[in-house]
């Protein structure tokens, strides 16, 4: 198994991006949790297409500016309740962005 980068961007993070996200980043890509004041989302970052017909953004931040296909969980009902719980612990939190990692990047099934 890989190992795994953890990375806390806040205050200062690069243009565009949210004020702070919590990235997980790995061979495969990286998954970042972005909070946006009181919202949060779970968003994949892959140097290859995470489903048919994607197309790639350039330069992005989180893979050091490769072109980069996304994708984003829509937190709703237990996921939602879940992300929320772990929000403002960050070992918590990359535990959980680790998880994701390996269920979406890496092709393991996850809720």
């Amino acid at each position: 198994m890989a190992t795994l980068r953890r990375t806390r961007l806040a205050n200062g993070a690069p243009e565009g991006l949210p004020q702070t996200s919590l990235v997980v980043a790995g061979p495969r890509g990286a998954v970042s949790l972005e909070s946006l004041h009181v919202t949060h989302e779970v968003r994949y970052h892959s140097p290859i297409p995470l489903v048919d017909g994607d197309e790639p953004t350039s330069g992005c931040p989180y893979l050091d500016g490769m072109p980069c296909f996304t994708d984003a969980d829509l937190l709703i009902g237990a996921a939602a309740a879940r992300v929320r719980a772990v929000v403002g612990d960050d070992e918590r939190t990359y535990d959980l962005l680790e998880e994701r990692y390996h269920g979406v990047l890496e092709g393991r099934d996850y809720e």
